[in-house]
C-alpha cells in the first residue's frame, strides 16, 4: 500500500526546519507570506507518494527533507530523504 501525496514543499524562501516543531519548537516560522492553503495545484513545487505512513513531522535541512514511513506488511520503519529543490529520493534506509 502507498500513501499518496502526503509530502510537498511549497514555493518559499528556504528555511531549514531541523526538529519537530521547528526551529524554535514552537510551530512558528520567521518566513513571511506563507500560503495560508495548500492544495494539489496551488504552489505545491513537488510531491512524492511514501510506501507507507509515517509518525512523524518532516525535517528540512540544507537542501535536503527527511521523513519517515512504514512499511506495514514487511514489518520496517523507513527513513528518506529527498532533495529539496527537485523530490528526487537521495537515500533510503531501513
Amino acid at each position: 500500500m502507498t500513501t499518496p501525496l502526503v509530502l510537498a514543499c511549497v514555493l518559499l524562501a528556504p528555511q531549514d526546519w531541523p526538529h519537530w516543531r521547528g526551529p524554535g519548537y514552537d510551530g512558528s516560522s520567521a518566513v513571511t507570506g506563507l500560503p495560508r492553503e495548500i492544495d494539489a495545484e496551488a504552489g505545491v513545487r513537488w510531491s512524492v507518494e511514501l510506501p507507507g505512513p509515517g509518525a512523524g513531522t518532516p525535517i528540512v535541512v540544507g537542501g535536503r527533507v527527511f521523513v519517515t514511513a512504514a512499511v506495514e506488511e514487511a514489518g520496517v520503519l523507513l527513513a528518506l530523504a529527498f532533495e529539496r529543490e527537485s523530490g528526487e529520493l537521495a537515500w533510503e534506509l531501513e
